[in-house]
């Protein structure tokens, strides 16, 4: 179970029809005042595991594969968008981000359900 705290938000993905494309996700990352979280020279990992947290990882995106700060000041980037082959399940992921500085933070997360597309079966 992924528990919401003060610095961590549960962001669920809408379901996900298997063999159909995941559109692009932007986001902007803020502080608890709304002030953007500045990504400059932040590396980030995003895994996708199926049936929990802990799970075997099915996708991986990182900094140079699958994402791309588009304002890093303003603390925004975005998802790319990919062909979703992930067998029907829940996926479990995280948006785990490096800093210059070394400090690593978990900022959001949370699930994919991916379905079967009926016109596929």
């Amino acid at each position: 179970m992924i528990q919401e705290t003060k610095y961590f938000k549960i962001y669920n993905f809408a379901n996900q029809l298997k063999g159909d494309t995941f559109s692009a996700r932007q986001f902007a990352l803020t502080d608890e005042d709304g002030v953007a979280i500045s990504l400059v020279s932040a590396t980030f990992l995003i895994q996708f595991r199926v049936g929990n947290a802990n799970g075997t990882v099915i996708k991986t995106i990182t900094t140079t594969s699958g994402m791309t700060v588009t304002d890093a000041a303003g603390g925004k980037f975005t998802i790319s968008a990919f062909l979703c082959s992930f067998p029907v399940g829940v996926y479990y992921y995280d948006c785990q981000i490096t800093f210059a500085s070394g400090e690593v933070h978990t900022y959001f997360g949370g699930t994919m359900n991916v379905v079967n597309d009926t016109s596929k079966l």
